[in-house]
Order: C-alpha cells, then sequence, then structure tokens
C-alpha cells in the first residue's frame, strides 16, 4: 500500500512496482480549498501491477513536483522556480473512504472477492466512487513492456539513487 503524500515518493513505489514486478496499490486524497470554501473533494485507488497504467502514463505524477522531491534543499533553495506546497488538510473520514476502498481493492486481487475495478475514483462531494480502466501507454518507460523499467529489476538503476 502506498499511502504517501509526495509525488517524489510516489515515483518511487511506481517504479519499484513495475520494475520488480511487485504489485502495490496507490492511495490519495485531496482537499482544496479557496478562502476556506471546500471546491473539491477527490480520492483515487490506483493499482500498480503489470498490464495496468502507471502512475506516469497515468497522468497522476506532476514530473516538476517529481523533480522538486529530489532536489537537495541547497537545489530548492536556488531553484527560481520552486513554489511551496499549499498544506493540504487531512479529514478522517474522507481518508477512511479511499483507504477502506482500497482494502477491498486489496481483497479482490488477493482473496477473490468479486471486484474487477483497479482504478477508483472518489467524488467527495457527490459522495461517489466510479471505476476507470486504461491501459499503459505503450511509450511509458515505467509500465510499457519491453520498455526501460518493466521488468528489468536490478538491471536498471533506481534514477533517484545518483548521489
Amino acid at each position: 500500500m502506498c499511502c504517501t503524500d509526495s509525488h517524489g515518493s510516489r515515483a518511487v513505489v511506481n517504479q519499484i512496482a513495475y520494475q520488480h514486478l511487485v504489485p502495490a496499490i496507490d492511495l490519495g486524497v485531496q482537499v482544496d480549498a479557496v478562502d476556506g470554501q471546500v471546491q473539491a473533494i477527490a480520492g483515487r485507488v490506483q493499482m500498480l501491477a503489470p498490464g495496468l497504467p502507471c502512475l506516469q502514463c497515468g497522468g497522476v505524477l506532476d514530473p516538476a513536483a517529481v523533480r522538486r522531491d529530489f532536489e537537495s534543499a541547497q537545489e530548492r533553495a536556488a531553484d527560481p522556480y520552486n513554489v511551496p506546497d499549499t498544506p493540504q488538510p487531512a479529514v478522517i473520514a474522507l481518508n477512511g473512504v479511499v483507504a477502506s476502498s482500497a482494502m477491498t481493492m486489496l481483497m479482490a486481487a488477493v482473496a477473490g472477492l468479486p471486484m474487477r475495478s483497479r482504478g477508483l475514483n472518489y467524488n467527495g462531494r457527490e459522495g461517489v466512487i466510479r471505476s476507470f480502466g486504461g491501459e499503459p501507454d505503450e511509450s511509458c518507460v515505467v509500465c510499457s513492456r519491453g520498455l526501460g523499467a518493466f521488468a528489468a529489476g536490478d538491471r536498471q538503476p533506481m534514477v533517484w539513487r545518483r548521489r
């Protein structure tokens, strides 16, 4: 289960899942507010496994945020484009909905619970969970078979270990 709040750490789990063929389930919740007024409540649960799109080709990862997460403190301070993240509130009830959906997906994957979806989006304002699917992008360097990291195991270095 990947329950992390940074794009960099999600990128690490994403690559490990496909490079070492270790299935993972990524989940997250986001509450957007402007001037104290909630604009959107969104949650996502997504399995990362062969044959399923990854966070990279699915558009979940922000490449600029991944880069910032891997910069040193000195690099971040010198980066003129580094904009501090806006703190996101954590609401236990919303997190619980998404966490429960992730556990249901896990039970479906390992214990045969009859649920086909390996991707779920939660609209908290509407109280609706919808399934999403998709295929891996054939040119994705993470999850596309025969390219980049997919099933490369230890033959391919982990890019975040550059230092």
